[in-house]
């Protein structure tokens, strides 16, 4: 159970990790940084950008707190525990270490509801199978 428990944590983080980057490109539009390297070269950045906020802002922490060390019983609770902690860890983010100039609503919204749906379901994944009664 520990194994399938982390692989889906690492399935978490990283669809996290992709959807911020996507929804940064989206919300920012091209960084032209590298120049000429495409959508690829956008969402490498993004990913750079959001691999940063994860470790800046200690999301990450609560990420191994919560989807690691505690037990996940019910998918929608734990999807919105994660989204709660994502809202904080932006507020954070954007007040101290950004010294409040960096407060992008879309992207924190956008990033809340993929948390939201990425951990629910990754819970949901977790659960034993329901085993119908009868037939044998």
């Amino acid at each position: 159970m520990l194994m399938k428990t982390l692989a889906v944590w690492l399935l978490e983080r990283a669809a996290e990790l992709l959807t911020g980057a996507i929804l940064a490109y989206l919300v920012f539009g091209p960084s032209n940084f590298p120049p000429g390297s495409g959508l690829a070269g956008e969402i490498r950045v993004g990913l750079v950008a959001v691999s940063f906020f994860y470790v800046a802002s200690g999301y990450i922490i609560s990420c191994v707190a919560f989807g690691l060390l505690t037990p996940r019983r019910k998918p929608l609770l734990h999807g919105a525990t994660m989204a709660a902690l994502f809202l904080a860890h932006s507020l954070v983010f954007s007040l101290f270490i950004a010294g409040g100039a960096f407060f992008p609503v879309l992207l924190i919204i956008g990033g809340a509801i993929a948390v939201f749906a990425f951990n629910a379901a990754g819970t949901a994944l977790l659960q034993p199978a329901a085993h119908g009664g009868g037939s044998s």
